[in-house]
């Protein structure tokens, strides 16, 4: 049975919040006396307890796991990522990197003798990524993946699973019929519930190439830097022609890769709305991702989809994703959009996934449900970030001032045809009026104007073919190295730089 419908921890700690909040929870006591009324008419009103009903039963949760070197080695992550100029906060790292060949995925009924973290990922509020390695007896890397530790919300759980959990089994159940769009999103290994601990770990395949934005970075930076310089030249009147051009325009990225990006996402998002990129699959739910931007895509250097020579981009972290349960007909009654809408302004992200609490930001009544065109909207925004050469954490900007920015949705009454104009953000001129006409339309404010994955994916379709693919991918973009070392038969070396084993070192050396 899937979870009932719960109000969120979080709506109750935000003053924002209050009204949402309390709907949420009188919807929710609403469907509890409901159902606890036929439950208590069937002898079953003590399922409604905690542990929650739709939870495993605490009998057949697991001893849990000794995390302590982990919890550690994350606290002194954080610690040294937010003082990288305190050489003691420094220092104490260093001095812990004998931990790990102590620290194991936790992976249940496998021997993880030859199992070791190598390298934190990433590490936010909401949990953490790692890399951990096999490596054989002679001291090289025989296996490795990702693993996703993730603070455990009750609210989000679909069929006795983590939500993001259970959307990763829907996707590999189907993933074995032959459609290469399932490419585009990660294989999972396998999960952990450690239930004492409120987390669960999520085993995920390596894509070595890193995300889209680390990939673009170092360049995006020299592009930001371009245009101040622009303005600042632009502004001195006593600026002569060559101070003006004393710099040369960065490199940009070729227009054949971002047309690959764009078919790439459209395609996994195709997958998760379909069970397939060409038809719906019987029985299978919509799944909407809800958090599609640059540091969620992720590069794999395996040539796939016939083209040898690019990275394969793979969309990842369905911690926002969801699909729907069943639910009352009335609009104002829906977990969608009231459990999936975010409680804090987030305006980087669709008009529709603003908060529903009385905020300004947005005035939707009723409000609207989260569908397809809501990723539409976050492919769209990945695009003008590829167009641009720009990384926002506030989203899209019309083309203005690099130091006066104007962004998308902060006036309503502006018109999406001042976005990509090449105005001010000189790199849409290299791109062609097809792409970016397209760009804008997945930026539309009104869902209802985006069109469709489907009409994404025709179109895409038509231009393919009509821009030279050229090399598409060389220099223009920075792949990050420092997981190739750890790459499937390489010798292993800790990230310090040290062998794993003397056998290893002398078969380096032989």
């Amino acid at each position: 049975m899937d979870a009932p419908l719960l109000p969120t921890a979080s709506g109750s700690s935000s003053k924002k919040n209050t009204t949402a909040s309390k709907f949420r929870k009188l919807r929710f006591l609403g469907e509890l006396v409901k159902q606890g009324w036929s439950r208590l008419w069937h002898g079953q009103a003590s399922q409604y307890t905690y542990p929650f009903s739709f939870w495993p039963h605490p009998s057949s949760w697991d001893i849990e796991p000794d995390t302590h070197e982990w919890d550690e080695l994350l606290v002194l992550n954080r610690k040294r990522r937010d003082n990288a100029a305190n050489e003691e906060a420094q220092r104490e790292w260093r001095e812990r990197q004998s931990t790990w060949p102590r620290v194991k995925p936790l992976q249940q009924g496998v021997d993880e003798s030859q199992w070791q973290g190598v390298k934190i990922l990433g590490h936010g509020s909401y949990g953490s990524g790692t890399l951990y390695v096999k490596i054989d007896d002679n001291g090289y890397v025989e296996d490795r993946m990702v693993v996703k530790e993730i603070w455990n919300d009750p609210c989000q759980w679909r069929s006795h699973l983590p939500r993001e959990i259970a959307i990763h089994r829907l996707i590999d159940e189907s993933r074995g019929n032959g459609d290469p769009a399932f490419s585009h999103l990660p294989k999972h290994r396998g999960h952990r519930l450690m239930m004492r601990k409120r987390k669960f770990r999520l085993f995920t395949e390596v894509c070595s190439g890193g995300s889209l934005y680390d990939a673009t970075k170092a360049l995006f930076e020299q592009w930001e830097r371009w245009y101040k310089h622009l303005e600042d030249a632009t502004d001195s009147a006593n600026a002569t022609d060559e101070e003006r051009a004393k710099d040369e325009e960065p490199e940009h990225i070729p227009e054949a890769y971002i047309w690959y990006v764009f078919g790439s996402l459209v395609d996994a998002c195709l997958v998760l709305q379909r069970g397939g990129k060409e038809r719906r699959q019987k029985g299978w739910k919509p799944i909407t991702h809800c958090d599609i931007y640059s540091a969620n895509v992720f590069l794999c250097k395996d040539g796939a989809a016939g083209k040898e020579k690019w990275p394969r981009p793979v969309l990842a972290d369905f911690g926002r994703a969801f699909y729907e349960l069943p639910e009352s007909e009335n609009p104002r009654f829906a977990a969608n959009p009231w459990e999936f809408v975010f409680s804090v302004p987030a305006l980087a992200y669709a008009p529709e996934q603003q908060p529903l609490d009385g905020s300004k930001a947005v005035d939707r009544d009723p409000p609207v449900r989260l569908d397809e065109k809501t990723d539409v909207f976050g492919i769209g925004r990945v695009m003008w970030s590829l167009i641009t050469h720009l990384h926002f954490n506030d989203g899209v900007a019309r083309d203005s001032r690099i130091h006066s920015l104007d962004f998308l949705y902060m006036d309503r009454t502006r018109d999406i045809e001042e976005v990509l104009t090449g105005t001010f953000f000189t790199a849409a001129k290299h791109y062609s009026q097809d792409l970016k006409d397209l760009v804008r339309q997945c930026l539309k404010r009104e869902q209802n104007s985006r069109p469709s994955l489907g009409q994404l994916s025709q179109s895409i379709r038509e231009n393919d073919g009509k821009v030279s693919a050229q090399d598409g991918w060389d220099s223009k973009l920075k792949i990050l190295s420092d997981l190739d070392q750890w790459e499937e038969g390489k010798v292993f070396r800790a990230e310090n730089g040290s062998a794993h084993a003397g056998q290893a070192e002398e078969s380096a050396a032989g």
